[in-house]
């Protein structure tokens, strides 16, 4: 019947409308969603308890109603926010108050019984209002570290206001980093290799290598991969064919320690969804770091033996590989930058991630 039609696309609306929200969720900043949701609510509770001052019954319900909606999502990011979370003290004390923010959200303030209540509507508005300061402030806790106050340092003496100025400090050296340089004449296949190699350092010479292993593995492989593409036409010569296959062997070594590295950020990273977006990438350098070394072994045994066209086959097939891998630690190299902002308090993870000037 038509009344079944209906419900049945309604209740398809509302399916993909929870399912928009959730996206939505998942792509804004929480902090900066709930600072915005505070102001919001705050606003329209204060234009409640105006209304209702004056008289006006009409727009203390409409103001209350929206803040009581915006409570709401309030509400679903702080409960989206504690289930990614695997730091137990962090979700402790989200849910308390998330609790204690449900019990008060609009349950009086928005009924027309509290509304012709100037005094109890006004203290269920207050109580709503600071419990969803006390959400945000958790969250805030947890993303933002507290900073310590600023000491207040006496003024200096006359005679210090009088000295001569210092001489500036000398410029700290600048971290030396070997640049990837696109060859003017060359094969298409190899000059992709390259390409390839340089769009993953242009990823890693952001961060400084400092106290950063990942960063510095990183680069490496992509000097390697560089050498590779390099020695990509010569396949034929001999030495050239053996350099080939060390390359690849070391190239399969520093797969496996960015494979280690990140592997451990993920494990101390305490929010779910970084944690899975980065073991998804890492579960997939694996098989294309072994497929680099499997091709290039046989390009460097077979090479210039085998018929023209299986041996350009191969050289795409290297060269796809290549670029696969080169794409796959660049976004191993931003999901792990993106991780290390949730860690576990007192992990072993050392990955300082400064970016550089």
């Amino acid at each position: 019947t038509a009344v079944d039609f209906m419900q049945t696309l309604k209740d398809e609306y509302c399916e993909r409308m929870d399912h928009l929200k959730e996206l939505m969720d998942q792509t804004t900043d929480s902090m900066q969603f709930l600072k915005a949701s505070e102001a919001q609510i705050q606003a329209g509770l204060k234009t409640a308890k105006a209304a209702l001052a004056k008289g006006d019954t009409d727009t203390a319900m409409k103001a209350s109603t929206t803040a009581a909606k915006q409570v709401r999502r309030v509400l679903d990011v702080a409960k989206s926010e504690a289930e990614n979370s695997e730091d137990a003290e962090y979700v402790a004390r989200l849910t308390g108050v998330s609790e204690q923010l449900a019990k008060s959200a609009c349950k009086k303030s928005c009924t027309e019984k509290s509304l012709a209540s100037r005094h109890e509507f006004g203290q269920a508005a207050d109580t709503v209002g600071a419990r969803v300061s006390a959400v945000r402030e958790v969250v805030e806790g947890f993303h933002i570290p507290p900073r310590p106050p600023t000491p207040e340092l006496p003024p200096p003496p006359p005679e210090v206001l009088a000295a001569p100025e210092r001489p500036p400090t000398p410029p700290v050296e600048e971290e030396m980093v070997q640049r990837i340089e696109l060859p003017r004449e060359a094969d298409a296949l190899s000059f992709n290799i390259v390409v390839a190699a340089r769009d993953l350092q242009d990823e890693a010479v952001k961060w400084s290598s400092k106290d950063n292993s990942l960063i510095s593995v990183a680069r490496q492989m992509a000097l390697q991969m560089a050498e590779m593409g390099q020695l990509f036409d010569a396949s034929g010569d001999p030495q050239s064919r053996k350099q080939l296959i060390n390359l690849a062997k070391s190239i399969a070594k520093s797969t496996n320690d960015i494979i280690r590295l990140a592997k451990a950020t993920a494990e101390a990273c305490t929010d779910r969804r970084l944690k899975q977006t980065l073991l998804q990438l890492v579960d997939r350098l694996p098989t294309i770091s072994t497929q680099l070394k499997i091709i290039s072994t046989v390009k460097a045994t077979h090479g210039g033996q085998s018929d023209a066209k299986s041996d350009r086959e191969a050289s795409e097939t290297l060269v796809l590989n290549a670029q696969n891998l080169m794409r796959s630690v660049k976004e191993v190299v931003q999901a792990a930058q993106s991780a290390t902002i949730k860690l576990k308090p007192g992990s072993a993870v050392e990955l300082m991630w400064k970016r550089r000037d």
